[in-house]
């Protein structure tokens, strides 16, 4: 904590610590002794982020709850990250996009954080997605991202019904 945000302005020349985790540094000033923290270190569990979503390159937020997306709005995009205070190209990511009634199949693991699917056709689907830290410090992260391709005004079930009225009428 010796930095100018803690209002010490020092010129740290080098730095040592113990075996009991005091930090001894030679500063301009002359030595300084950092004592270890006694607060408990508080736990971190990165957790997979949606950094952009885009829906036919036009950018916009992703509702977690349910997102209905029009039948022309088929051409999605996601990028995602996962801080994690490590070497975070340390990180690599697979992917599988359920279709409604169909099980997809995870990609490779690939340090490539983006995915685009083009043409959707209409459907419910769910992007699950998952991140391996190589470096061991975490588990595994998987989450999904449920959306649904809404049909055309000309394919859904009331409007059939209405031309199957209308030709027997």
């Amino acid at each position: 904590n010796v930095t100018k945000a803690s209002n010490m302005y020092l010129d740290i020349w080098k730095t040592d610590g113990d075996t009991d985790g005091v930090i001894w540094a030679v500063a301009s000033s002359g030595l300084v002794k950092v004592y270890p923290s006694e607060k408990p270190s508080i736990k971190v569990k990165p957790e997979i982020i949606l950094t952009k979503f885009t829906v036919n390159n036009q950018e916009q937020a992703f509702q977690q709850q349910k997102l209905n997306l029009k039948y022309f709005q088929n051409n999605l995009f996601f990028q995602l990250a996962v801080p994690s205070f490590f070497d975070e190209k340390k990180i690599e990511f697979s992917y599988m996009l359920e279709a409604e009634g169909q099980a997809g199949s995870w990609t490779e693991l690939s340090s490539v954080s983006e995915m685009s699917f083009l043409n959707l056709s209409p459907g419910h689907y769910k992007l699950m997605v998952r991140s391996v830290f190589l470096n061991g410090k975490y588990e595994p992260l998987q989450t999904g991202y449920p959306f649904t391709i809404m049909f055309p005004w000309w394919q859904t079930w009331w409007f059939r019904i209405i031309i199957g009225l209308s030709i027997i009428g």
